[in-house]
Order: structure tokens, then C-alpha cells, then sequence
């Protein structure tokens, strides 16, 4: 087995061909690290979704109308109508 080489199995550590307990203080360093990096995941993400437009700072704001534009005659069509009117 490589010297250098740590396998954690549950409580215990494998650290140069042995099993040692990790200790108190290991667990409790353990346990601050993965909060303190979910912690900046989350804050990365939402300064994504703010920084990239998907969430808006000042709130929700109804888009203008669509602008339709007839564009039937300058295309050359003709709209007639040879139908009954009743």
C-alpha cells in the first residue's frame, strides 16, 4: 500500500498502512468545510441567476405589447372577401 495514500472508512482513516480514529476536532473541521463550501455554492448561484437577468432586482415588469405589422399589401396580397355577408 502507498504511504501517502488516506481512505476514510466510516469514523476511522486509513493513513500509512493503519486505522486511526478521526478525532472530535476532525469531524467538527469536517463538518465546518462542507457547510462553508455549500454555503458558497449557493451564494454563487444566486449571484449568477442575478447577475445573468434570469432573477430581477427591482421586481417584476410587464414586457411592452408586440408590435404586429400588416404586411400582406407591400408583399403583393390582396385580402377580398366574395363570401355572404349574413
Amino acid at each position: 500500500m502507498v504511504e501517502c495514500r488516506r481512505a476514510a472508512l466510516g469514523g476511522w482513516q486509513l493513513i500509512g498502512g493503519r486505522l486511526t480514529a478521526i478525532s472530535r476536532t476532525g469531524w467538527v473541521l469536517f463538518a465546518a468545510a462542507a457547510v462553508a463550501v455549500v454555503g458558497l455554492v449557493i451564494i454563487g448561484t444566486g449571484r449568477w441567476l442575478t447577475l445573468s437577468g434570469s432573477v430581477d432586482q427591482s421586481g417584476a415588469v410587464a414586457l411592452p405589447p408586440p408590435r404586429f405589422v400588416d404586411e400582406a399589401v407591400p408583399a403583393g396580397l390582396t385580402h377580398r372577401y366574395d363570401g355572404d355577408f349574413t
